[in-house]
């Protein structure tokens, strides 16, 4: 009898344990949006990755990205608030170029599409990894992946 109390105790604190990087990482992105929608273009370019998915497009340069982002932000796009929900990427769209095929074979095993609302209607950001205590943004597109 002990044995299984036990057992349901650690299965109760291990499922929790599953939900706090959820919360965490989504408190995270938010304040990822929050860098994007504050920061100069510099800004948001160091918490970026290169290549970069925007739209259909990969940008494979840190100077196309900072006037890309530049362009953006200056058009005044805003992100959010709130997250819609994240989930990890589940793998090449189908139909894409080779261009956004070694993008998705490029980026890190936790990668992650963040569908949030904004001005523009729904984006899609491509997160993973970390830099700092913030993901690091791998793109942004019009819509959901």
């Amino acid at each position: 009898m002990r044995t299984l109390v036990l057992a349901a105790v650690a299965t109760a604190l291990l499922g929790a344990c599953a939900t706090v990087p959820a919360i965490r990482y989504e408190a995270r992105v938010g304040d990822l949006i929050d860098a994007v929608n504050t920061g100069p273009a510099e800004a948001v370019v160091a918490l970026s990755a290169v290549p970069f998915l925007f739209g259909g497009e990969v940008l494979w340069t840190e100077s196309d990205l900072e006037a890309v982002l530049s362009r953006l932000l200056e058009s005044g796009l805003r992100l959010g608030p709130g997250v819609d929900s994240i989930r990890p990427l589940s793998g090449v769209p189908e139909g894409a170029r080779l261009a956004v095929t070694t993008f998705y074979d490029r980026l890190p095993r936790d990668a992650r599409a963040v569908e949030i609302q904004s001005n523009a209607g729904t984006v899609t950001l491509v997160t993973g990894g970390r830099r700092g205590r913030l993901p690091v943004l791998y793109g942004i597109v019009r819509g959901s992946l």
